[in-house]
């Protein structure tokens, strides 16, 4: 089982992706102007199955490189709010 960090700022918690994570990333991925900067050729996703493997594909990434996406989490209302990552391109 790979150990993904989690890390508090103020405002927000980077944490690893959970299953009940699918419905508001569906909802973030589904906006055409996030999906243009953040999806494969820009085209939204919209269904809970690609929103599951999107976070499928995150913990893997984790589990091969050690490093990987986050869930984005305001503290103040525990609603997940996006995402972000570090990534090593070569």
């Amino acid at each position: 089982m790979v150990q993904i960090p989690s890390l508090d700022t103020p405002r927000l918690t980077l944490r690893p992706f959970r299953q009940d994570d699918c419905a508001a990333l569906t909802a973030i991925h589904g906006r055409p102007e996030v999906a243009r900067f953040v999806m494969p050729g820009g085209v939204p996703q919209t269904s809970l199955r690609e929103a599951f493997d999107n976070i499928a594909a995150a913990m893997g990434h984790w589990a091969l490189r050690g490093f990987g996406r986050w869930a984005v989490e305001e503290r103040a209302t525990g609603r997940m709010i996006g995402r972000c990552c570090y990534n090593d391109f070569p």
